[in-house]
């Protein structure tokens, strides 16, 4: 989602991230890893530091610096040597609203010389020494793809390694740098600069760790991509794409699709964020011109963002067809674990003047907008799949059908896509448990905290005792399912309830309190959206998306 829905979201999160959690008392002896200790990568001497139970590593460079020639270019390996202090983050990429995205206790900085990764890893073991061969789960942050950090406090990767996994956080260039498309434009090797830039970013972050991560205790040989968001539509395009082949081994999609950009369309808008930004309309000039603007001045004064190119674009190159194409015709061949939040788009119910104003809309006015955008034969068929019913107000219904088109149906479409196994999820945070569940339901990006198991942030969301034991036992259970999923590629394990595959009748486990199962629930309503909504995203998002709603526009 972007902002400003994603914006709200985001700032709670980061406000109140900024703890880890502390050591689990029932865990066994062991000797302290030193964690200041050289770790040799390649030509590089990394000293980390402890953070709680973990060993960490921070700011560590990937890539080049996409700065002057490098600008719009895609992403080139870091040249690093010597010794280097790996004790502090390193620059976030630049990014909109005058790159206020901060995290509490973490003042972040904002430069183009952004390409860098963090890692933690379990900060103890028998004999002292860093552990060796453990599985890695490589995080790729939401956003919106105009804004966002690896560094920040909501993705704090310590809880993760009391589960014997190693946890890497990485930057991408976002908005107009990580995205623009500038068609008529080629790089040295003569290929086509359409965009997706931020994409390249992340395959040279998964060519490090595939080539050093084994230096820190991680095994090489079984990676995990797991995002959020923009991090999710991440994940499904480095699963089809080939450039990416062979770099992890699982995926998990948090609330994202295997639908991106058209090309068309793309350049459309990337010329037109090219005269907004007053340089000419052809390359070289326009090429030229782009890679003189001085950075700063870009990050205050660009328009951030233009939503229409923040996104991944079929390209020919990073992404030669659509993803959701490539997986149903070539067959994805990771296993794959995704999902949504039960309440995605209710967040906008608050912060959409046009959506405020809507419960008092009668059931004919919102069938006519339902008519307007994908007709009369499709809504006949959604009054069957949606029984007004079961609404309390039609704008419930909308909100309902919003967050099945942009998340639940794309969740739906990527597990059925190839062969590998895969399983299907619902979050749903519990009932009148905090203080913004009444108004936003589950809404985008609740997972976050419960993934990363950030007991802090939820201690303070879940104020009741009751609720907050049974807010820190789901995050349990769900970062056990993560880790399973991590170590063997099946989230099952000792403790939990029996998830089945999705192919197992549909099957989808919700994530809730308690945990419970269904099977086959959004297959009618998926059918229909599946038969009706436009391919593009930037059509789901900023076309279809307000007639659905029948408002002016989604932000």
């Amino acid at each position: 989602m972007k902002p400003s829905a994603y914006a709200l979201v985001l700032t709670l999160g980061l406000f109140f991230g900024g703890c880890a959690a502390a050591p689990d008392p029932a865990a066994p002896s062991a000797r302290e890893v030193d964690c200041s200790a050289p770790v040799m990568a390649d030509k590089a001497t990394y000293t980390g530091t402890r953070d709680v139970t973990a060993c960490s590593w921070k700011g560590i460079p990937f890539g080049a610096p996409p700065v002057g020639e490098l600008r719009f270019q895609y992403a080139r390996p870091a040249a690093v040597s010597g010794a280097r202090n790996a004790t502090h983050f390193g620059h976030t990429c630049l990014q909109g609203m005058g790159g206020k995205v901060e995290s509490y206790r973490t003042k972040l900085t904002f430069d183009e010389d952004c390409l860098n990764l963090n890692i933690w890893a379990p900060g103890s073991s028998e004999d002292g020494m860093l552990r060796k061969g453990l599985p890695v789960m490589v995080w790729i942050y939401g956003g919106g793809f105009s804004q966002g950090s690896g560094a920040t406090n909501l993705y704090n990767g310590e809880p993760f390694t009391t589960r014997d996994v190693i946890v890497v956080t990485l930057n991408y260039r976002l908005g107009g740098p990580g995205w623009l498309g500038i068609t008529d434009a080629t790089d040295a090797d003569g290929q086509v600069l359409a965009g997706n830039f931020g994409l390249s970013d992340q395959i040279q972050a998964l060519r490090w760790v595939k080539k050093h991560i084994a230096a820190f205790g991680g095994n090489p040989d079984n990676v995990t991509i797991f995002g959020e968001s923009a991090g999710a539509y991440s994940v499904c395009a480095l699963m089809a794409s080939p450039e990416a082949d062979g770099l992890f081994h699982r995926a998990i999609m948090e609330s994202g699709s295997c639908t991106v950009a058209g090309p068309e369309t793309h350049a459309e808008y990337s010329r037109q964020w090219i005269a907004r930004v007053g340089c000419p309309a052809t390359a070289p000039e326009s090429l030229a011109c782009l890679r003189k603007l001085d950075g700063q001045w870009l990050r205050e004064n660009a328009p951030w963002p233009l939503f229409e190119i923040d996104a991944p674009v079929v390209d020919g190159r990073l992404l030669p067809r659509q993803p959701i194409d490539a997986l149903q015709g070539a067959g994805r061949n990771v296993p794959l674990l995704a999902g949504f939040n039960a309440d995605e788009v209710k967040l906008l119910a608050l912060v959409n003047r046009n959506l405020m104003h809507k419960q008092d809309e009668s059931w004919a006015v919102t069938w006519a907008n339902l008519e307007s955008a994908v007709g009369a034969d499709a809504v006949r068929k959604l009054q069957a799949a949606y029984p007004p019913d079961q609404y309390a107000e039609p704008r419930e219904l909308i909100l309902q059908a919003a967050t099945d088109v942009l998340f639940s149906c794309p969740a739906r479409q990527a597990v059925r896509a190839g062969n590998a196994p895969s399983w299907l999820y619902r979050f749903r945070i519990e009932p009148d448990s905090f203080f913004l569940e009444p108004h936003s339901g589950t809404f985008h990006a609740a997972e976050i905290p419960f993934v990363f198991g950030n007991r802090n942030l939820l201690m303070l969301l879940f104020q009741r005792q009751e609720s907050l034991e049974n807010a820190v036992r789901l995050s349990q259970q769900i970062q056990s399912y993560w880790t399973n999923f991590a170590h063997r590629g099946d989230p099952n394990g000792a403790g939990l309830p029996a998830w089945a595959p999705f192919t197992d009748g549909e099957f989808q486990m919700e994530l809730t309190t308690p945990l419970a199962a269904t099977r086959g629930e959004f297959k009618a309503r998926c059918e229909v959206w599946d038969s009706v909504v436009p391919g593009e995203l930037n059509t789901l998002f900023y076309e279809f998306g307000p007639e659905l709603l029948g408002v002016d526009s989604v932000f």
